[in-house]
């Protein structure tokens, strides 16, 4: 018998500044600042063996382990570019940084062990670049997207009953993306490439 009350507080507080910037009247950009705070809070409140329900069964222990906070503050800065070629053909492309928080068993959710909170959160840069077409009903664009995740937390594993966090992993996403329409969206993603990278 097995009795354990986890509960978990997640906050999260956002920030963002932009401006519109147009050097010349063919070109406009877009910088942004956004300013990030994360509070997370693991609570594993009560953990109950089986020795301790029934005097003398003595098959399960489950320790007690209370679980992690973490608190992060950041600064994402992001930047958009677009030019125009003909009135109805656009070149554009986008660079933005952000942050994500670990996943929640890095902090200790659920641990029968006790865990290293991450002191920082997964940090994701983030660009896109292509063109957009839009004459009438008719639109179309094509686009190459790189997602670059690093310092990130990964779950692993080792045995049926045991796991463990590792990091700092790295992740890449890698994307050509199609976009076809005529008075209604008619849109796909062509192709997509994923390769995550942890660390020896």
């Amino acid at each position: 018998v097995y009795y354990r009350d986890d509960h978990d507080h997640w906050s999260a507080a956002s920030a963002f500044l932009q401006d519109r910037i147009t050097p010349v009247s063919f070109l406009t950009i877009t910088p942004g600042l956004n300013l990030i705070n994360y509070h997370i809070s693991i609570n594993n409140v009560t953990s109950v063996s089986s020795a301790d329900l029934f005097p003398g069964d003595t098959i399960g222990d489950f320790p007690t382990v209370a679980g992690d906070n973490a608190n992060f503050t950041k600064i994402a800065p992001s930047v958009a570019v677009n030019a125009t070629i003909t009135p109805a053909l656009h070149a554009f492309a986008t660079w933005s940084q952000n942050y994500q928080t670990q996943i929640d068993s890095a902090y200790g959710e659920g641990a029968s062990h006790p865990v290293i909170a991450p002191t920082q959160p997964a940090k994701i840069n983030f660009y896109m670049a292509g063109l957009k077409y839009a004459q009438g009903p008719l639109e179309g664009q094509v686009s190459f997207v790189h997602q670059k995740l690093s310092n990130l937390a990964v779950q692993i594993t080792q045995a049926e009953s045991q796991n463990i966090i590792v990091e700092p992993a790295n992740e890449t996403i890698n994307g050509l993306n199609f976009l076809l329409a005529y008075g209604h969206n008619l849109g796909f993603n062509a192709v997509s490439y994923t390769h995550l990278t942890l660390p020896t």
